[in-house]
């Protein structure tokens, strides 16, 4: 629903070729950071990459299929996929669509 919301109204289905770039972004969780005047401040032991679940592929699948019929006809068009899973807030999705010739 999101999705659609954030198309024009008179969007087409895409139906060629795309280069999809999805860059996933998940919050700290609160024992990454110090505590008191700390609060703010990522301990150096906290993780520097999210290596935790979700895998990035399963992010990605759930995204194409929320965005097929959406977005793109078909995600058998993406043949160019990127895709990253970041500690950041707020927690979003950005994807970047390409259309190759």
């Amino acid at each position: 629903e999101a999705a659609k919301n954030a198309l024009p109204p008179d969007w087409k289905l895409l139906e060629g070729a795309i280069e999809v770039t999805m860059m996933f972004f998940m919050p700290r969780p609160k024992f990454h950071y110090g505590t008191g005047k700390n609060s703010e401040s990522i301990k150096l032991s906290s993780p520097k990459h999210h290596i935790v679940k979700p895998d990035v592929l399963k992010l990605a699948r759930s995204t194409e299929d929320a965005l097929t019929k959406v977005v793109w006809k078909d995600d058998a068009a993406n043949v160019d996929l990127h895709i990253c899973k970041r500690y950041g807030t707020p927690a979003r999705c950005e994807i970047y669509i390409e259309p190759l010739r």
